[in-house]
C-alpha cells in the first residue's frame, strides 16, 4: 500500500526549493567583495527586480559626496514621520568601519533573502526592514584603494595634521555618537589615532544620517543591529560603563537566540554579553546613543568571523557561510524580540 503526499505538502516543498534556487542565483554574485560603485549597481538591480518589495532610499552624501542609502523592504519611506506605517520597524547597519568588509557583504546577503522570501513568509511580513548596508562609504573605498585596514571616515577635522609622511585625517563612526562622547576608550584630541571621537558628536555625515532615520521611526523600531566584524560575539549596551542596563535581562534573551541559531547552522560557538564586560570600554558609540537617547531597547552589535586568524582581511571564502549565520542570528533575535513584550 503506498502514501500519497498531500498536494499541499508538495506545493511548499517545491516552493521552498524555488525559493531557494532563486535565493542562490541572486547571491552567486556575493561570494566576493564589491567596491562601492558595484554595490550601488547591484541594489538598483536588486529594486528592479523586486519591483514593489525593494525600494532605494537617499539618506544624503558622505563627505567625499558619495550617496549614502538605505534599503526598504515591506514598505515605502513615509512621506511625514510616524504616519501611515503601523509595522514594527527593524533597522540593520554594516560597514560603519571600513576595513570590516564581511559586514557590507552579509548585509546585502541579508537584502537578497528578505527580498526571496517576503512574500511567502509571515513572519517577515510583520515587519518594516531598513537595512543600511554600507554607511562608512568614502572609507570603504579608500580601504579598497589604499590602505585595506582603514577603520575611520574621510573627513579632515579642523586640527588635522601630518604625522610623517601621511596626513591626518577621519572620525572614528562608532565613537562619534552623542552618548558619553569621548569618554573613554577614545581619543577627543589625538586625530592620527584609530578611536578619534572627533571634533564634537555627530560631526560625521554617515553618523547622523544613520541616527536621523532610527530618531525618524525611533517610536516604532523594534530590533536594531549594527554589523561589525571580527570576534564571533553579540553585544548589548552599555559600552561606556561596567553597570547593567535596566532591559539587559531581556536583550540577554535575545542575544541568546542569536548564539544559538547560529551554532545550529554552522557549528561555530560565538559568546554574548555587553560591550564594555565582554570587550572593551567604548564610549561615544551607537547603541549606546540607540539605547539611552533613543529609547530603542533592542539595540545591538554581532561582530562577526573569525576570532583573528584573519581577523579583517576573511578570505572570500567565508563570505557566503557568514551570510548565513548573520541572517539566521538576525531573524533568530527579530522571532525573539516580538515575544519579549
Amino acid at each position: 500500500m503506498t502514501t500519497s503526499v498531500p498536494r499541499g505538502t508538495r506545493r511548499r516543498k517545491n516552493e521552498h526549493l524555488r525559493y531557494k534556487r532563486e535565493f542562490k542565483s541572486h547571491t552567486s554574485k556575493l561570494n566576493k567583495y564589491q567596491t562601492y560603485d558595484e554595490i550601488v549597481n547591484y541594489l538598483k538591480a536588486l529594486e528592479k527586480k523586486f519591483a514593489g518589495i525593494i525600494h532605494l532610499g537617499k539618506l544624503g552624501v558622505t563627505t567625499e559626496k558619495r550617496t549614502l542609502y538605505a534599503v526598504h523592504l515591506g514598505q515605502r519611506f513615509p512621506k511625514r514621520p510616524h504616519k501611515g506605517h503601523p509595522k514594527a520597524v527593524i533597522v540593520i547597519d554594516a560597514g560603519i568601519h571600513a576595513r570590516e568588509w564581511i559586514t557590507v557583504s552579509s548585509a546585502l546577503c541579508l537584502i537578497v533573502h528578505l527580498a526571496t522570501y517576503y512574500e511567502s513568509d509571515a513572519f517577515l511580513q510583520k515587519f518594516h526592514w531598513i537595512i543600511l548596508p554600507l554607511v562608512n562609504a568614502d572609507g570603504y573605498e579608500y580601504s579598497w584603494k589604499t590602505d585595506r585596514l582603514w577603520r575611520k571616515t574621510r573627513s579632515k577635522p579642523p586640527n588635522a595634521e601630518i604625522a610623517g609622511d601621511r596626513e591626518c585625517v577621519g572620525v572614528d563612526p562608532n565613537r562619534n555618537w552623542g552618548t558619553h562622547w569621548g569618554e573613554k576608550g577614545v581619543q577627543r584630541y589625538n586625530v592620527c589615532t584609530e578611536v578619534y571621537a572627533g571634533p564634537y558628536p555627530f560631526s560625521e555625515p554617515e553618523v547622523a544620517a544613520l541616527s536621523d532615520i532610527i530618531e525618524y521611526y525611533r517610536e516604532h523600531v523594534a530590533l536594531h543591529i549594527s554589523l561589525h566584524a571580527f570576534s564571533q560575539i553579540i553585544l548589548s549596551p552599555f559600552g561606556y560603563k561596567g553597570e547593567a542596563n535596566g532591559d539587559h535581562k531581556k536583550q540577554a534573551l535575545v542575544m541568546k537566540a542569536g548564539v544559538d541559531a547560529i551554532k545550529a547552522t554552522s557549528g561555530l560557538n560565538y559568546k554574548y554579553g555587553s560591550i564594555y564586560e565582554a570587550m572593551y570600554a567604548a564610549s561615544g558609540s551607537s547603541i549606546d546613543f540607540i539605547y539611552e537617547a533613543l529609547g530603542v531597547k533592542e539595540t545591538f552589535v554581532i561582530e562577526l568571523r573569525d576570532t583573528g586568524k584573519f581577523g579583517f582581511v576573511l578570505p572570500q571564502r567565508e563570505i557566503l557561510p557568514t551570510c548565513k549565520e548573520s541572517i539566521a542570528a538576525i531573524i533568530a533575535m527579530a522571532k525573539e524580540t516580538s515575544r519579549a513584550d
